[in-house]
């Protein structure tokens, strides 16, 4: 039986340039290769590649009552997600997060939170709690819902759930009070998910091997790290140890990637494959993903099953 998924996060609009290896002069104007808009924020693009590769997925966002939060909503339609417990903030402005693609640097985003600013615990139905796999992601971006973070996973243990965290990255600089907060997640969440820069950060590790070693000890359940271009690395509570290869994908928009790897880790896990399957898994959704045209970054369910 194909097991449940909630999405608990932030949805916004993903508005990606490439490529943009400088920045304008003052008053000047630069053409680039292409500029795209498409539905995003963490949660809304892994619910949107879930739902496009036919997985059992609830969305539980906030989204704004504006034409930009209406664009959003289309385009997760569009991809299959189940609307009915997205909810709609009148008065409020869509988020909106700029991303700079580059072949010559590390990419960059400006964002202004919007409505998510506001998204609080008591957005959320409780139902979100009690689907098998529950991924909290985005956490950077929801200032008023990192404070039921830690209620929130022991509402997701208490149902018998498994909890997923990703806490995306620390715009104002990994103070110590963040990092002593999610060191202290960690016991109780059962896959904690960064890439490696956050892995890195967490850890005051200064390269990924060390910070896998550390922080693995501080989880109670998996560690999976998403190394961009090197795949991804496992550790489990057993001392268990995995590490997968991937694909390169040439000149690739990767804004995006973390999130479609995610979906692919939890569809994998839905469909009842073990841990490292299921991370190989969403390392070859992530690659697939990024080789649609960017306008377009979901799977169909018959392309979801060719990568199984």
């Amino acid at each position: 039986m194909l097991k449940t998924i909630s999405v608990i996060g932030n949805v916004a609009a993903d508005i990606v340039s490439r490529a943009v290896d400088e920045w304008p002069a003052p008053g000047a104007e630069m053409l680039v290769d292409s500029i795209c808009f498409r539905a995003g924020g963490a949660a809304g693009t892994t619910a949107a590649v879930l739902a496009s590769m036919g997985a059992a997925v609830q969305l539980h966002a906030t989204i704004g009552d504006d034409v930009v939060g209406r664009a959003v909503r289309a385009g997760l339609a569009e991809a299959g997600v189940d609307l009915s417990l997205l909810k709609v903030v009148p008065e409020l402005p869509t988020t909106i997060s700029l991303a700079f693609e580059s072949d010559a640097k590390d990419r960059s985003f400006i964002a202004a939170r919007g409505h998510l600013e506001h998204f609080a615990f008591e957005d959320i139905a409780h139902s979100a709690y009690q689907s098998d796999l529950v991924l909290l992601t985005g956490y950077f971006t929801t200032p008023a819902l990192q404070k039921s973070t830690l209620r929130q996973l022991r509402l997701i243990k208490a149902s018998g759930a498994l909890s997923f965290f990703d806490p995306g990255s620390d715009q104002f600089g990994w103070s110590e009070a963040v990092l002593a907060d999610l060191r202290s997640y960690l016991a109780i969440v059962d896959c904690f998910i960064p890439n490696a820069q956050e892995l890195v950060a967490i850890s005051g590790c200064s390269n990924v091997d060390d910070a896998l070693e550390h922080v693995g000890k501080l989880c109670g359940g998996w560690l999976i790290a998403k190394l961009g271009k090197e795949g991804c690395a496992g550790v489990g509570p057993g001392g268990e140890y995995f590490r997968h290869a991937t694909e390169p994908v040439a000149c690739a928009d990767t804004t995006g990637a973390g999130d479609s790897f995610n979906a692919g880790l939890l569809y994998g896990l839905s469909k009842g494959m073990g841990w490292s399957d299921a991370a190989r898994l969403g390392s070859r959704v992530a690659t697939a993903v990024l080789r649609k045209p960017k306008e377009a970054r979901i799977l169909s369910p018959q392309e979801a099953l060719d990568l199984v």
